[in-house]
């Protein structure tokens, strides 16, 4: 079993809606946490394991693909309602990766389930509904901070998707931007001008970089930035001391606003096409669902890789597979890929089930052809993995992973990639984002922080039997160089405090990757 540090946590930030896919809004409540950990604690430990309990242990999470339809039941007794709070401790002891972790941070699971029983005590006959909204109640109040965790119930010819306590930590900003002159920190307003050099000298009565993050506005110096916090929770206001002119230094208070990008109307899948003679790509999502579109996107980067700038535009990146990604990286570059990330995964009857389920509903789903043939290959593999595993009869454990993958591009990309990114880029597209930076210098992130849907998953479906509620858990814990960083997400390099990021994107392309005559044009997006 890996091992866990327990870490002190602080301050809080809420996250109302966060789109999980493009089929599904996660509607979300409560708090995140940030919590480093070194990567000999998670993986490299030696691999825990059990008997297997039951001789359906192999059977008994599968969800047959046509019932991720069915809706509950109206009503279900207290008795069928503990049946199925049995079913949820076994799968989260069975099946969550984020069991172990939680528990070594003082998670009382039996607690948890023991107050649940107790309420359920209190009525013969509960409405599944009702019910639902009992689990949301517990889970929330757990405060498990995992933003992929979430509940699902089909009722009443409608979908209801939550996740009880996902968080995201939202920037906040002065209307000020801070240019770096001389050494010294100067305050310049929105509208670039400033009628006093004001300069700078402490925030929050501590030394001004804390606060600083690195942005980029046309006609402003390289090293400009916007002062801000990011934090759970915010008072609303920095306490700054500045100076102006030979005047002593004075006390001001700055209302911070929430950045102000908006989140981007529906998109297709996969777009591509040249702006400026810039190749722009948009990736929305990367579930398999998809995969007639998001071949299209993997091919595209065969023409694109010749061009000195590219754009790749991932707000709301909405999950699924990075392998999408990695391929396409794959072939836009040659050598190596080693994304800085390790993850530890538990194997074991109900996982290997979970993977069933979650390919099955994925091909509920997939609408093309294409798609479905190629899902049906992942779950012939699955389904195969699971008698496989049955024969062998194995136990719980964790396995610990790396990754590396062969580029397989001609020659090595050349280029800078820009990629916009925004707090509705989540789970799989926060991994593959971490993967692009693996190109070094050669990437630059423009936007906010990514959705810090990141660290717990895959996220597959189970099912419990008699409200027929079904329970999204993760089966893998992972580490992005080093750190376990749920909620806070991944930082862009420039950040960009305007309600459309792609308008900045294209200025910072012209400005520094300029395209010559001859180049202009070339590589275009297909």
């Amino acid at each position: 079993m890996p091992t866990f540090k327990n870490q002190t946590t602080n301050g809080r930030g809420i996250m109302n809606i966060l789109i999980l896919t493009p089929t599904f809004i996660l509607l979300t409540a409560s708090a995140g946490f940030c919590a480093e950990i070194k990567t000999s604690d998670i993986s490299g430990n030696p691999a825990s394991s059990r008997p297997v309990p039951l001789k359906n242990a192999y059977t008994r999470h599968l969800i047959p693909g046509e019932d991720f339809a069915a809706e509950s039941p109206s009503v279900i007794t207290s008795t069928q309602a503990k049946e199925d709070l049995n079913t949820l401790e076994r799968l989260m002891e069975e099946a969550y990766a984020g069991h172990e972790y939680f528990g070594s941070r003082g998670m009382d699971w039996p607690g948890l389930f023991n107050l649940i029983k107790q309420e359920l005590d209190g009525k013969p006959v509960w409405a599944a509904t009702q019910y639902y909204n009992l689990l949301m109640k517990h889970l929330a109040a757990a405060d498990i901070q995992d933003n992929h965790l979430s509940l699902k119930i089909n009722t009443a010819g409608k979908q209801y998707w939550h996740a009880p306590s996902a968080s995201h930590w939202t920037p906040r900003f002065a209307g000020y931007y801070v240019i770096r002159e001389n050494g010294r920190l100067y305050l310049t307003g929105r509208d670039h001008r400033s009628a006093d050099s004001i300069e700078l000298i402490a925030v929050q009565g501590k030394n001004p970089l804390g606060f600083l993050f690195p942005t980029y506005v046309k006609d402003l110096p390289d090293e400009t930035y916007l002062l801000g916090v990011l934090e759970r929770s915010s008072t609303g206001y920095l306490d700054c001391a500045v100076k102006i002119g030979t005047a002593a230094p004075s006390g001001i208070s700055l209302p911070l606003h929430p950045i102000r990008t908006k989140r981007q109307a529906a998109m297709p899948v996969f777009e591509s096409k040249t702006i400026d003679g810039i190749p722009y790509i948009a990736l929305r999502s990367m579930q398999d669902q998809y995969a007639s579109e998001l071949e299209k996107f993997v091919q595209s980067a065969e023409t694109v890789r010749s061009s000195p700038v590219i754009i790749l535009d991932m707000r709301g990146a909405a999950g699924g597979s990075d392998g999408w990604g990695i391929r396409w990286l794959s072939g836009l570059t040659n050598g190596v890929l080693r994304p800085n990330r390790t993850v530890s995964v538990l194997v074991s009857p109900a996982t290997l089930q979970g993977k069933v389920n979650y390919l099955r509903e994925e091909l509920f789903q997939a609408g093309d052809k294409s798609a479905r043939e190629h899902i049906s290959g992942l779950l012939k593999r699955a389904e195969a993995e699971l008698r496989s595993k049955e024969k062998e009869r194995a136990r719980r454990h964790w396995e610990p992973k790396t990754f590396e993958w062969p580029g397989s591009a001609p020659g090595k990309f050349e280029g800078t990639l820009l990629v916009i990114s925004d707090a509705y880029n989540v789970s799989a597209g926060e991994g593959f984002l971490e993967t692009l930076k693996g190109l070094g210098k050669q990437v630059i992130i423009l936007g906010e922080n990514s959705g810090g849907v990141n660290t717990f998953g895959p996220l597959y479906p189970y099912r419990l039997p008699n409200s027929r509620i079904k329970i999204y858990l993760a089966q893998g814990i992972t580490l992005y160089r080093g750190e376990v960083c749920e909620s806070k997400g991944i930082p862009p390099d420039l950040w960009i405090d305007e309600e459309d990021i792609l308008p900045s994107a294209l200025e910072y392309a012209k400005k520094h990757v300029p395209l010559s005559d001859e180049k202009r044009g070339n590589g275009k997006a297909p």
